[in-house]
């Protein structure tokens, strides 16, 4: 076998171990896959134990038909987690001077990870529990839709709370949503730069294969 080709074997199986890496084998299916809806979506005891990594505490929002607070945490180790990544809480206040509901909330960025959504139909207690949780085609935004009844003045969402494969987070924006919207800081799942390193590897190896072959056949 000639060494050239020995080579782009060895890119190739860089590409996939990179691609191995990115995303974790999941012992049960993920109940949200991209362009999918939960409708109604599931109520749970997650998270169970773990360690808080990042609490934002509530971060106030304002908007022009309503205000209020968004609550975002990052746990690890939680033990309900079946894919050992982080869980990612969010949890929504609207004032009760606030002159309107609010309908819905989106998070980005889920596009490369394993994603499991639920609520907790517990904490708070009283909180609403989401009509339906939506994922885009690629993946990337979820939304948290509050419809019938929507997020009254004076009233707060139960625990929203999204499992995933992630081994970091990013501080992100997350959008409130109704007559008006508003964007506020939050926190959404992030891959490990050494990660990212070995997929950008895996990536030039298999662009580097393919340009070889365009040579070869011109």
């Amino acid at each position: 076998m000639s060494r050239p080709i020995k080579l782009y074997r060895s890119w190739l199986l860089l590409l996939a171990l990179s691609l191995s890496i990115i995303r974790t084998q999941a012992v049960v299916p993920p109940n949200l896959l991209p362009g999918g809806v939960l409708s109604p979506p599931p109520a749970e005891a997650s998270p169970v134990g773990g360690s808080v990594l990042f609490n934002t505490g509530p971060v106030p929002f304002t908007a022009g038909t309503f205000s209020g607070t968004l609550t975002s945490t990052a746990i690890s180790g939680d033990s309900s987690n079946p894919w050992g990544g982080l869980t990612f809480t969010y949890e929504i206040d609207n004032f009760s001077f606030s002159g309107d509901e609010i309908a819905r909330m989106t998070v980005s960025s889920f596009g490369l990870f394993v994603t499991d959504a639920s609520y907790n139909s517990t904490t708070p207690v009283g909180g609403l529990a989401p009509m339906s949780i939506t994922r885009s085609a690629n993946g990337a935004v979820l939304g948290f839709n509050f419809l019938v009844p929507s997020l009254a003045p004076g009233s707060s969402s139960a625990m929203l709370v999204v499992q995933t494969d992630s081994p970091g987070f990013v501080h992100t924006g997350a959008s409130l949503i109704d007559g008006s919207s508003t964007t506020v800081n939050s926190l959404a799942p992030v891959p490990e730069p050494s990660t990212l390193c070995l997929a950008g590897l895996g990536l030039l190896g298999l662009l580097g294969y393919r340009w070889q072959c365009g040579r070869r056949a011109g």
